[in-house]
């Protein structure tokens, strides 16, 4: 596993799942966009236009937070081009920095263009608890788009996705998916005008908040494990297999919340997924 790696690398054939979902895609408006989470790889924003041709970038927290620091990690999403040729180029060069980080996604619009699209995410970006504890939702994170798009109620789907009509995003195994819970929206019919002005943070109950913690929590025990390798050890399998063992372990009823970490190492080792350095 390498440090580098948060998800398992692409395939070899990702360009060509990317060609066959575009192919596949409803019509929409033709146009296709990328949405990056710059948190993994804040250098790449500054390439971002030479590698997609020229095209413009919009940074998603401009506008609605502050601070250079906030906008160096921020969200970031850019039109692909039209013509098939140019963007197979563009997305072969994506798929090559982005590798093994889980923060590139490709959204389909029915009727948006950069900016509409762009404002309609912005407004997607701010959640608050039953406490009135407020969180940024990162669905740039693509280990967190379906998660959170998951635990989201019929209406709160509607909202989300309204005026999208296809999401893919590379899983934790490095395959191209489809975002599932999109496809519940589209079959439920719901009418999207209702929902697209709302801007209100999304209010999140405890049931809904559980899988989110749970999930954030995995995560940050990995990050925490591979951070200090003469400490606990070195990953010997993929991120999708650790993250396996540790979701396993951490699913069940832990002895208390501070045993968190010694259930997930306990469980590591006895999977022989961790290697003395």
């Amino acid at each position: 596993m390498d440090a580098t790696d948060w998800i398992d690398p692409y395939p070899d054939d990702a360009l060509e799942q990317l060609r066959k979902a575009f192919d596949e895609a409803p019509l929409g408006n033709g146009r296709y966009y990328a949405l990056f989470d710059m948190g993994f790889l804040p250098s790449l924003r500054d390439e971002l236009p030479s590698l997609g041709l020229g095209s413009t970038v919009v940074t998603l927290y401009e506008g609605t937070y502050e601070g250079e620091d906030l906008m160096q990690i921020s969200p970031c999403l850019m039109q692909l081009p039209e013509l098939a040729e140019q963007r197979d180029a563009v997305c072969s060069a994506l798929l090559q920095r982005t590798n093994g980080r889980p923060m590139f996604s490709m959204l389909r619009p029915t009727t948006y263009r950069l900016a509409e699209l762009a404002s309609h995410l912005r407004r997607q970006l701010e959640a608050r608890t039953e406490d009135g504890e407020a969180f940024l939702v990162r669905f740039a994170d693509t280990r967190c788009l379906p998660v959170w798009t998951n635990v989201l109620t019929a209406a709160q789907r509607a909202r989300f996705f309204a005026g999208i009509d296809a999401w893919w995003f590379f899983d934790r195994k490095g395959a191209l998916v489809p975002v599932e819970a999109l496809a519940s929206v589209q079959s439920d019919g719901q009418a999207h005008e209702s929902t697209i002005a709302e801007e209100k943070p999304y209010q999140v109950d405890a049931s809904q908040l559980e899988p989110l913690k749970l999930a954030a929590k995995v995560d940050t025990l990995i990050f925490h494990i591979r951070q200090r390798p003469e400490s606990f050890g070195q990953f010997t399998a993929s991120p999708s297999r650790v993250h396996e063992c540790v979701s396993a372990a951490m699913a069940g009823e832990l002895p208390s919340p501070a045993a968190a970490s010694r259930v997930a190492l306990q469980a590591l080792e006895a999977a022989g997924l961790l290697a003395e350095v």
